[in-house]
C-alpha cells in the first residue's frame, strides 16, 4: 500500500523547503559547491538582506516565527534518470539552537528519507548543514554529500 507523502498527513509545516540537486553533475564532483538549488515557501521582501539571498542559490536565508513546523524536501533535479536521494541529516552548524535540542530537531520522516520535518521553538539565527546520499539507477554504491554553502534560519 502507497502511503501519503508526509506534507499530506497531519502535519502542515508552515516552512517548506525545497532541495534540489543535479545529480547528474554532482555523480562526478568531489565536495559539492555547486549543482544543489534551495528554495523556500518565504519571502525575504524588505531591509539590507532583500536581494542578497536569494531562491534557487546556495545561501538560502529562511524567516520563521517561533513555534513553525518547518521541513526539508531533498529531491533530484531531473526524476526520470531514476536517481533516488536517501539518509537526510540535518547538522547545525553554528549559531543559537532554534529546535532545543531533540525536542523540535528535524528528523527523517518514517518511509519517506529525503524529507525531514522540525519545529521552532525558540528565538534566533542558526547556519546549518544538510547531509544526504544519492542512490544512482544502476550503481550499488551511495554517493555521500555535505552541503554546507552558508544556508540559515532566522526566527522571530
Amino acid at each position: 500500500m502507497k502511503k501519503d507523502h508526509p506534507v499530506l498527513s497531519n502535519v502542515r509545516p508552515q516552512v517548506k523547503l525545497a532541495v534540489v540537486c543535479d545529480t547528474t553533475k554532482l555523480k562526478d564532483a568531489g565536495t559539492p559547491a555547486a549543482h544543489i538549488y534551495m528554495i523556500d515557501n518565504r519571502v525575504v521582501a524588505n531591509g539590507p538582506q532583500a536581494n542578497r539571498y536569494e531562491e534557487g542559490g546556495a545561501e538560502l536565508k529562511t524567516v520563521c516565527d517561533v513555534n513553525d513546523d518547518i521541513s526539508w524536501y531533498v529531491l533530484p533535479l531531473n526524476p526520470t534518470l531514476g536517481d533516488v536521494i536517501e539518509e537526510v541529516y540535518f547538522v547545525n552548524r553554528s549559531g543559537q539552537d532554534v529546535f532545543q535540542g531533540n525536542i523540535g530537531s528535524p528528523k527523517p520522516q518514517e518511509g519517506f528519507p529525503n524529507f525531514l520535518l522540525g519545529h521552532l521553538r525558540t528565538k534566533g539565527d542558526l547556519n546549518y548543514t544538510l547531509k544526504f546520499k544519492i542512490r544512482y539507477k544502476n550503481d550499488p554504491n551511495l554517493k555521500e554529500v555535505t552541503w554546507d554553502p552558508g544556508p540559515w534560519l532566522e526566527v522571530k
